[in-house]
């Protein structure tokens, strides 16, 4: 199972993604969140990938739809850097014996690139 968050009919949705399809959340069932971050804070997990097993229903296609942040508005944003040889020689660096891990602070107002997200429920 892959989440997705992404933008149609003027708001943003949460669904779940296979073979450049999307299965919104709703269609699977209206009293899951609407929202990543609170289908993890409610253990809803389980529930989700129980209800998808048996969904025979209405998709859209990904190329449908605007992609967005997976969890908007994270907490905390935790990036791994210099991770193989390419990465680091792009930036001119040597290689590291171990990746580096940083943290990138959440400000509204910012635009970050973000090499990767590391989302932790608990």
């Amino acid at each position: 199972m892959r989440l997705v968050s992404y933008h149609q009919d003027d708001r943003a949705q949460v669904g779940a993604s296979y073979d450049n399809k999307i299965i919104p959340m709703a269609k699977i069932d209206a009293e899951l969140p609407n929202s990543i971050r609170q289908l993890l804070a409610d253990s809803k997990l389980s529930t989700l990938e129980a209800k998808l097993s048996a969904y025979q229903s209405e998709t859209i296609g990904q190329e449908s739809v605007g992609c967005l942040s997976l969890i908007p508005q994270p907490g905390k944003i935790i990036c791994i850097g210099r991770n193989y040889a390419a990465h680091a020689a792009e930036g001119g660096a040597a290689v590291p014996e171990y990746p580096e891990a940083f943290y990138r602070g959440v400000a509204p107002s910012s635009f970050w690139e973000i090499a990767l997200e590391i989302l932790t429920s608990r």
